[in-house]
């Protein structure tokens, strides 16, 4: 009835407008609007006929009665037609009763029914453009009462939709299958951050991504598919794992492991993958600097599945078999071409000093061709074995014995139920893998249940996470097996035979040594793997509880509180059995024979050699949080959070050591004399018994607060920024030096209200800058030593200074820097991003030199610098949109390059940098750079030569002893420098490090 009245209103309006302009004219008289009161509209009906003065202001009215009837006709016609109808019909607001069209209703996914914040919308033909609420509703003004309207966003597949004005619409979009790229939201581990405001850098992989590799780790599964994550050997943890590059010399490389919105401090084996939802990794400063001093590696934040409001009940199970690896793969001197290699070597007495010390090991061919040079042996027999030795490879007889087709077994079963007030869920998995080492073995037992309880709507919320795991590797080849020679032979119709390792002797001396009195001292590779004679035990157990607390307080303002406990317990053995060629070496190596007396005195006495350590680690972890995301009229939103976190971290590693003459069955162990030095039997030398073991205990306390901030304008233009402070006592000499603030700024913009063609869907730029942090662990402010047991030249016990103390000891800190652009093309078919990003190292740890009167030549501290620049780029098309059939190809290109740009140590000798291990930092360089000697040709009698201090020789001493950086090379080759590369001989026998 209402908007029959308003409607009536309106049209009395005009009406009575144009009667009143029409009376002006006529009398000549000032024109004069009606200001009806629509809480009055009969009135002013029955005023507009019979003249009456009420509520309106008066107009004068015609002066003849026959005008006035003319009108008050029309007026009285006019009403009545359209009264009927007015009473056929209650119309909308929106359909344009009032004048106006417009369209409304709300967008949701259609896998769970949630809404979606940030929908584009745009109706087909016309200028007319919006985006969806936080609750997914929209409202936008059209037109024309009938069209076609459009919706999208990225992660989700292009909607067209017919809509009829004033009629409400329901819209559910479908997410775009394997999504690889950035989606509609991401998750930091603090909040997840619509994708149409995110600033920052993140990539995602869903869980469908994750299912088409069914690899049992979720390394493996995350292997080629996600941009800016590379796994690789060399990126200076257990892991292999590297965001972006590397930004610290010697801290911890290892990105931030996040699950489920809180650290990860274990072994990423232990975790389940097919309890995996989906991973996201933060690369730059505003992605990942919310997680202060440890996001300086990127953060990589695994979100688990969670309990639903049906009931389901998921079995899966994988089987996987793989080859043995394929050994010849790789290319290498055959076993003929060793033996020439060989044969040239000890025609020019490379081998002579190795051949002239009775116990030290030289190859068949060679002792072959040592007794045809002392007469022992005729010429033609010793070619005829060499020739039978040319036919050998070790590479089949470690196929066949050592290796085997790989075989992988998994089944997980996961069980979610729920309403709109509960929800659990619960997951059990057992995994089994044979390696494709015959002797190695794993499993795995994964138990998680998740409960989220909605008790209050929103006002009240709980949710726990309870996760047990436990991963068991065994080895019964501890010891392990690499052939020094191509042609060894490990068996003669299955019965072991003796090999050679770096570890053992010539075989004429082992023959003999001893007169009897001495163990069995040969190596049989294939008798150690048959009967198992080097057990190891590796038992990683771990139990994560997990509970959440959250609250709406007013509008979109909520507090959430969380609290993590985290055990765990790591248990490694290695049982070397008495047979063990690890156990009769060491025991023969430390026994003393006495002919006269025929009898042995065995330091080391006879029985196993059992290893063994555990560790234990305790985390607890707990962070108060308020977040909120406010809309200031149309075009303005406000969002942020603030909060604080407290962390307590204590680890206890224990090993008793070597316990010789162990007995298995009664655990008894006889005590040894690790003090004194004893002779070794076979060299002469002297050496005490290496006990191993000790007892480290960490504790580790922080505490952050930090906070984040959001400004959006009409969700196009988007100003981030973050700050974050972390303390620790590791740092506790300078207050000032204990805590370090961290920040960053974001800005992006979105020209969805710019594209006007129908074949660019969305374009976005973004640009960030901050820093992000780093720690190592392995150092502190304070001094530390280690009480070593031998003594010092007046027989007192030896403390070695291990840490000076550091008074200005701080964090490491990276700075960011990042631009990119986002681009979707042809409804969602097309679409890539392309990065530009530069890391800066600062206050970086390494060694220093420092005067010597403070009693130490060097120390450990903040005074190293690297740079780091690279792209990333991602682009990817779908083949068949809206097809049964659904093909999509991603190309992936990452590109890194970084240099030292200060660092305080100098290198000595050029063979510290070419023959030295891990990483030696040289100003101007790669952090892990390759390092040659240059070659500069052969000499007159074929030998080659490169470059020293006095130009080019071939004094090999003279050349690894330079400190002339010109006679190495660090792989910038110009046309002129060539790398020499030849068979094993020559230079690279010799230095062993020209190729």
């Amino acid at each position: 009835m209402t908007n029959r009245s308003n409607l009536m209103a309106a049209l009395l309006d005009k009406v009575a407008y144009l009667a009143a302009i029409k009376g002006a004219i006529k009398n000549n008289l000032k024109k004069v609007h009606c200001a009806w009161d629509k809480k009055y509209s009969h009135s002013c009906i029955v005023y507009s006929l019979r003249q009456i003065t009420s509520v309106c202001t008066l107009i004068p009215m015609p002066k003849t009665s026959k005008g006035m009837f003319h009108i008050r006709a029309i007026l009285i016609l006019f009403l009545i037609v359209h009264m009927f109808s007015l009473l056929a019909q209650t119309p909308r607001k929106d359909s344009g009763a009032e004048g106006l069209l417009s369209i409304s209703g709300t967008v949701v996914s259609s896998i769970d029914g949630k809404p979606i914040q940030g929908v584009s919308i745009r109706v087909e033909g016309e200028k007319g453009r919006g985006s969806t609420k936080v609750d997914g509703s929209f409202s936008l003004h059209v037109i024309n009462p009938k069209g076609t309207v459009s919706f999208s966003h990225m992660g989700f597949k292009r909607l067209e939709l017919s809509y009829v004005a004033g009629v409400s619409m329901a819209v559910q979009l479908i997410p775009l299958e394997n999504q690889l790229n950035e989606v509609e939201v991401v998750s930091t581990g603090y909040q997840k951050i619509p994708k149409e405001r995110a600033t920052g850098s993140f990539v995602q992989v869903d869980n469908k991504a994750l299912q088409r590799n069914p690899a049992m780790n979720i390394l493996s599964r995350l292997d080629g598919v996600t941009n800016g994550l590379l796994l690789d050997e060399n990126a200076g943890n257990p892991d292999g794992l590297s965001v972006r590059g590397r930004s610290t010399l010697f801290s911890n490389t290892r990105p931030l492991i996040v699950v489920d919105n809180f650290p990860f401090e274990g072994d990423l084996d232990n975790i389940n993958p097919n309890d995996i939802e989906s991973v996201t990794v933060l690369k730059d400063a505003t992605a990942a600097s919310i997680w202060g001093v440890r996001s300086g590696n990127g953060v990589i934040v695994l979100t688990t599945k969670k309990g639903k409001t049906k009931t389901t009940i998921d079995f899966t199970s994988n089987f996987l078999i793989a080859k043995k690896p394929n050994l010849f793969y790789q290319k290498q001197l055959s076993s003929s071409e060793f033996i020439d290699s060989e044969i040239d070597l000890f025609q020019r007495g490379y081998y002579d000093k190795d051949i002239n010390t009775v116990y030290k090991n030289i190859s068949p061919v060679v002792s072959l061709l040592e007794k045809v040079r002392s007469g022992n042996l005729d010429m033609d027999v010793a070619n005829a074995e060499i020739d039978r030795y040319r036919a050998v490879d070790v590479r089949d007889e470690l196929t066949k014995y050592f290796y085997r087709n790989k075989i992988q077994n998994q089944q997980q079963l996961s069980i979610t139920a729920g309403s709109d007030r509960v929800r659990s869920l619960i997951s059990l998995a057992y995994d089994r893998s044979l390696s494709e080492s015959a002797t190695a073995d794993n499993t795995r037992l994964n138990i998680r249940n998740n409960n989220q309880w909605n008790i209050i709507k929103d006002y009240l919320q709980v949710s726990t996470d309870l996760w047990y795991v436990k991963n068991t590797n065994t080895e019964s080849n501890a010891y392990g097996y690499t052939p020094l020679y191509p042609y060894e032979r490990l068996a003669d119709n299955e019965r072991a035979l003796e090999a050679a390792t770096m570890s053992t002797l010539r075989r004429s001396y082992t023959d003999t040594v001893g007169n009897g009195y001495l163990l069995d001292w040969k190596y049989r590779p294939l008798e150690e793997v048959q009967n198992g004679l080097t057990q190891y035990r590796g038992i990683d157990q771990q139990l994560r509880f997990q509970l959440g607390i959250s609250s709406k307080i007013y509008r979109s303002f909520k507090i959430a509180a969380d609290y993590l406990m985290s055990n765990n317990w790591i248990d490694n053995s290695t049982l070397y059995d008495q047979r063990s060629f690890y156990t009769r070496n060491l025991v023969n190596q430390f026994s003393q024979v006495d002919l006269i007396t025929k009898t042995v005195a065995r330091p080391i006495p006879l029985g196993d050699i059992f290893d063994s350590s555990e560790t234990r680690m305790q985390s607890h972890y707990g962070r108060v949080q308020l977040d909120w995301d406010e809309r200031l009229g149309r075009l303005h939103r406000i969002s942020g959070l603030i909060g604080m976190e407290w962390r307590k971290d204590k680890s206890l590693f224990d090993s008793p050591g070597s316990l010789y003459g162990y007995n298995p069955k009664l655990e008894s162990y006889s005590e040894v004399d690790i003090f004194s030095y004893f002779p070794l039997y076979h060299n002469g030398g002297y050496s005490m018994i290496s006990k191993g073991g000790g007892r480290i205990r960490q504790q580790d306390n922080n505490r952050s607060w930090y906070g984040l901030f959001s400004y959006s304008y009409r969700d196009n233009f988007t100003l981030t920024g973050s700050i974050r402070k972390d303390e620790s006592n590791l740092f506790g000499v300078s207050a000032n030096q204990r805590g370090v603030p961290l920040w960053s700024m974001g800005a992006s913009y979105n020209f969805k209200q710019f594209l006007k063609s129908d074949k660019l869907d969305y374009l976005k730029m973004r640009t960030t800058y901050g820093y992000n942090g780093n720690v190592d662990k392995s150092t502190t402010a304070y001094l530390t030593s280690k009480l070593y047991r031998t003594t010092n030249l007046w027989g007192k016990p030896m403390d070695v200074i291990l840490n000076p103390p550091n008074s200005s000891l701080r964090w490491e800190r990276v700075q960011n820097l990042n631009f990119g652009v986002d681009i979707s093309l042809l409804k969602g078919r097309v679409g890539g991003t392309v990065e530009y990003f530069q890391k800066n190292g600062k206050d970086l740890m390494g060694q220093s030199p420092v005067a010597p009167q403070v009693g130490v030549g060097e120390f450990y501290g903040n005074v190293a610098r690297t740079s780091t620049h690279g792209v990333d780029a991602q682009l990817w098309l779908s083949w068949f949109e809206k097809k049964a059939i659904q093909v999509r190809t991603d190309f992936i290109f990452n590109q890194v390059k970084d240099k030292v740009t200060r660092y305080y140590r100098t290198p000595g000798a050029n063979k510290d940098i070419v023959s030295g291990t891990g990483i030696i930092p040289i100003e101007g360089y790669p952090i892990n750079t390759l390092v040659l000697y240059r070659f500069k040709g052969l000499d007159e009698d074929g030998n080659p030569m490169g470059i020293s201090d006095m130009g080019i020789t071939d004094e090999y001493n003279a050349i690894i002893n330079s400190s002339d950086r010109q006679s190495i090379n660090f792989c910038w080759l110009s046309a002129s420098d060539k790398i020499w590369q030849s068979p094993a001989y020559g230079l690279v026998s010799i230095l062993g490090a020209f190729f």
